[in-house]
């Protein structure tokens, strides 16, 4: 009888990689919004457009642009409760 060999089951850490290489263009992203909206929103929309005609699965790189992107409101919101949003005095 032949002992088994079974090998310990691997781990893809190709998605967690993509996640993370997309958080800092959705702070950008925030960060354009938040110092000229239109140039937040133009960048956030030719992202996601890149990432739907690109190929492969779009939906991981852009949870990971969600992710930056809610980084950034959370700055956003510290920032503006604490008085130093953009434009003010």
């Amino acid at each position: 009888m032949k002992p088994s060999t079974t090998e310990p089951p691997t781990i893809n850490h190709q998605p967690l990689k993509r996640l993370l290489i997309h958080i800092p263009v959705g702070i950008i992203t925030g960060a354009f919004t938040w110092l000229n909206p239109a140039a937040g929103i133009l960048f956030g929309v030719g992202f996601i457009a890149y990432e739907v005609t690109q190929g492969g699965d779009p939906h991981r790189d852009i949870k990971g642009w969600l992710w930056g992107l809610g980084v950034a409101g959370a700055w956003w919101f510290f920032f503006a409760v604490i008085g130093s949003t953009p434009g003010a005095p």
